[in-house]
């Protein structure tokens, strides 16, 4: 039976918001025993710090979060990580004409005009595919369930949902400098599909890789945290797209709650590190 943890803190971040919440409460539920006040699902007030779980884009989010208050994150969990490990970003793995559009996309988002027109026809093209469906992020979209569907489309009820979008699609870096995953000295979890199509395989193992020149356990290299803020470890799901925790949501939280008693609480104790 796995331990039951009264403080432990998690929190999960994507752009999948409503499955990020979902996900983030079906830990709880499973580390947490029902009749045990429950603990906040962030980062405010945590002592011994927190769980933190990112998908997708939100992998990159939890990393950034690791590295800016690393006093404050016990362990990662990254779940389908669009993480970058090279300075070119998809720039490496992108052909000419890829490049080129790139190129031309980049200069019709820097006038708002322009920008504005781009992204409505962009987003409206998008939103009849995921109105039919078609999201592109389960390996078998033969029976989308309506509530993810309408939590995907939730964000274009806002108030100037298109000039929102065109900012977010400004910020997005796709070179620079990759983020110091050899830095961060907590325990982490990489949960992967092996049909994703959003962020594949190669990819993620790239990420799992970065991670691992942090050292094995026995590293000389400092770990504030201890032997364990050297672990590294990849979990596989066969056939699953790129949202695990919908997907093969069983799987995904035996994993989670596998690693975190094994690696972000101390021996013998239910508390987190």
């Amino acid at each position: 039976m796995p331990k039951r943890h009264t403080n432990l803190q998690a929190a999960a971040v994507g752009r999948s918001g409503c499955l990020c919440a979902r996900l983030a409460a079906a830990l709880m539920d499973s580390l947490v025993p029902a009749e045990a006040p429950r603990p906040r699902t962030g980062l405010v007030g945590a002592r011994r710090g927190a769980v933190l779980v990112g998908h997708s884009a939100g992998a990159a989010v939890a990393v950034e979060t690791a590295l800016r208050y690393p006093d404050r994150v016990c362990g990662l969990v990254l779940i389908s990580p669009a993480v970058t490990t090279s300075s070119r970003g998809f720039l490496a793995r992108s052909d000419l004409g890829q490049l080129l559009r790139f190129a031309w996309t980049r200069a019709l988002l820097s006038s708002d005009g322009p920008g504005l027109n781009y992204v409505r026809r962009q987003v409206l093209k998008r939103r009849a595919e995921v109105e039919a469906g078609r999201l592109g992020i389960y390996a078998d979209e033969r029976e989308v369930p309506q509530e993810v569907i309408d939590g995907f489309l939730q964000p274009l009820r806002a108030h100037d949902w298109d000039k929102g979008t065109l900012n977010v699609y400004r910020s997005f870096q796709v070179g620079g400098t990759p983020p110091a995953l050899s830095q961060i000295r907590v325990p982490v979890l990489v949960i992967q599909g092996t049909q994703d199509r959003a962020v594949p395989l190669e990819a993620a193992r790239q990420v799992e890789a970065a991670f691992r020149l942090r050292g094995p356990a026995n590293s000389r290299l400092p770990c504030p945290l201890g032997p364990a803020g050297c672990v590294t470890e990849m979990f596989v799901l066969e056939g699953c797209g790129h949202v695990p925790m919908d997907e093969m949501p069983l799987e995904v939280l035996r994993a989670m709650v596998d690693f975190i008693n094994r690696e972000c609480c101390e021996p013998g104790r239910s508390t987190p590190l």
